[in-house]
């Protein structure tokens, strides 16, 4: 844990200072943060791991830019499996089984930002792109009769929006 602490402030202080070099169109930045999976399931499991990434972006004009980052973090997906073991006069009958996957992914995403001033210092940004995922490790504890060979390379779309609060001056 003192490792992942250490690691993480590290990202922080480094993140920091390439965010506030205002001068260049092309900022460098690293990215941290806490990736929480938590299930529908009904025991409600919840597993917590630190996302990990670089990025660079690059300042088009004011309010565009293009981003692209690569990112590290772990996947978890819990679900029941029902097994038909045969019918009989009441009906089907099934054998449940809890069943569990853990993944560690790599994926690498390509974002165009639309950057805009909110107040004063305050700024935000909406974006949206591709990214390109693949699965580095993968562990399935499934019975032998569900399927287990899925594709592990995957193409998703990476969307969101940010809040930013410029301390170039307050530091």
């Amino acid at each position: 844990m003192k490792v992942v602490l250490t690691l993480f402030t590290m990202l922080v202080f480094v993140s920091y200072y390439a965010q506030n070099i205002t001068n260049s169109k092309f900022l460098v930045g690293t990215e941290a943060g806490i990736n929480v999976n938590q299930s529908d399931y009904v025991n409600d499991t919840k597993k917590t791991s630190l996302q990990l990434g670089v990025l660079a972006e690059y300042q088009i004009s004011k309010n565009f830019s293009v981003m692209s980052k690569i990112k590290h973090y772990e996947s978890q997906v819990i679900f029941t499996y029902s097994e038909f073991i045969g019918s009989g006069m009441f009906g089907n009958h099934y054998k449940f089984h809890n069943c569990t996957y853990n993944g560690k992914i790599i994926s690498i995403m390509l974002t165009i930002n639309y950057n805009l001033k909110i107040y004063k210092k305050l700024s935000g940004s909406l974006r949206i792109g591709p990214s390109l995922n693949s699965e580095i490790s993968k562990n399935y504890d499934y019975p032998l009769e569900v399927k287990r060979d899925y594709n592990s390379f995957f193409v998703g779309i990476n969307e969101g929006a940010n809040l930013n609060y410029n301390t170039d001056k307050l530091i």
